[in-house]
């Protein structure tokens, strides 16, 4: 097991887990609009802050908890504190508020909403997402799909381990990804990338068929977690485009909320676009600090605060060489060679400023006991060497 400073710290809790995240998150959008809900959302920030101090001792088991915590309570922040969901928020094809409706019709109306990180199905989702499944799919259809995407992750996962473990900067004893070779240090990017685009599709695959399989769910509520790879020429484009979008709802609310109530500034300014950059990448911070520090039971040891608080001036720095190229007729949809260039400076930008983000994750054994798969398919059936390590 990697090594933390989680030593001394209460073991984690599952009955205040299940209040602040499981009970108190959906309640608040289940009762009726009431100037009392301001006081689930302060039940999760004691009930998650507490969290936050416990530890699973479990490394990686720790930082997606950190992580859920961090997330519930800015969950909670816009749906208890900046929006009237209920009021303000509808299904696609709603036509009427739900806060009058019975209580059995908003159970099942805040749990659907709950549930729905990025908003698929509801009015406010993302543009930018992937397409969802065609209504026309059946559930057979449905489910025939993602057990292939499934098994085609669960391939490529095996093949990224594989790499991985013979990676000495994604060991817990080994070096910095910094110390790498140069062309080795895009590959093992790429790989960081594959392999946690892998494990999440995995997740999100079984999910879904279990989902639709029981009825929960219908098959159009389902959208890739993420966007293509292709789409990242820019670093906007990757933050906005093909990474996943789980945050984007509470992060896009909280901009908004201050860029237009707080400062006042028109929408589609250039200082309302601003506040919602920079307001989103801080959320992003304060979400990967609790996961960080959740994890490793210090503030100042996860690189989580200046890895992200650099993506949004990376962002208008780029922003302003292409209004620049503009400038010089350089317009309309860029061409192969653009793409190319664009393509080159998003991987260098994080070839620079990735390893000081993972380094720290990396010697708690985060990639070994964490994203890599603890069996090989390919080695077992080339080597019958099925383990390949702990969990």
């Amino acid at each position: 097991m990697g090594h933390t400073f989680a030593e001394g710290y209460p073991p984690f809790s599952l009955p205040i887990f299940a209040f602040t995240t499981l009970i108190s998150l959906p309640a608040s959008l289940i009762v009726r609009p009431n100037p009392y809900r301001w006081i689930l959302w302060v039940s999760i920030v004691v009930g998650d802050a507490y969290l936050a101090f416990t530890t699973t001792h479990h490394p990686v088991v720790d930082y997606f908890l950190g992580s859920v915590y961090a997330g519930s309570i800015l969950l909670g922040s816009d749906y208890i504190l900046l929006t009237e969901p209920q009021k303000e928020l509808r299904l696609r094809g709603q036509k009427d508020a739900v806060d009058s409706a019975p209580l059995s019709e908003r159970f099942r109306w805040g749990i659907r909403l709950w549930s729905s990180l990025r908003g698929v199905g509801w009015t406010h989702q993302p543009n930018r997402l992937c397409a969802p499944v065609s209504p026309e799919t059946t559930r057979l259809a449905f489910i025939r799909r993602r057990l292939l995407v499934v098994a085609m992750n669960v391939f490529l996962l095996d093949a990224m381990s594989i790499y991985n473990r013979a990676n000495p900067a994604f060991l817990g004893d080994g070096i910095s990804m910094a110390d790498r070779p140069w062309l080795l240090r895009y590959v093992d990017l790429l790989a960081w990338v594959w392999t946690s685009q892998a494990q999440m599709r995995i997740l999100h695959g079984i999910v879904s068929i279990i989902s639709v399989l029981s009825g929960l769910s219908m098959p159009r509520d389902w959208v890739d977690p993420f966007g293509s790879l292709l789409d990242a020429y820019t670093l906007r484009r990757l933050w906005g485009r093909t990474w996943h979008q789980f945050v984007n709802r509470f992060a896009s609310s909280h901009g908004k909320y201050l860029a237009r109530k707080v400062f006042r500034f028109a929408p589609g300014t250039l200082a309302s676009s601003l506040i919602q950059l920079y307001t989103s990448f801080a959320m992003s911070i304060f979400l990967h600090m609790v996961a960080d520090f959740t994890m490793f039971k210090r503030w100042n040891v996860g690189g989580s605060l200046f890895f992200f608080a650099i993506q949004p001036f990376a962002i208008i720095l780029e922003t302003g060489v292409i209004m620049l190229a503009r400038r010089f007729g350089h317009s309309g949809e860029p061409g192969i060679w653009t793409r190319l260039v664009g393509y080159t400076w998003v991987l260098t930008w994080f070839v620079l400023t990735f390893p000081g983000w993972f380094d720290p994750m990396s010697r708690v054994r985060f990639m070994e006991i964490g994203l890599n798969m603890p069996f090989s398919i390919i080695l077992g059936l080339w080597k019958g060497d099925w383990w390949q390590g702990d969990v």
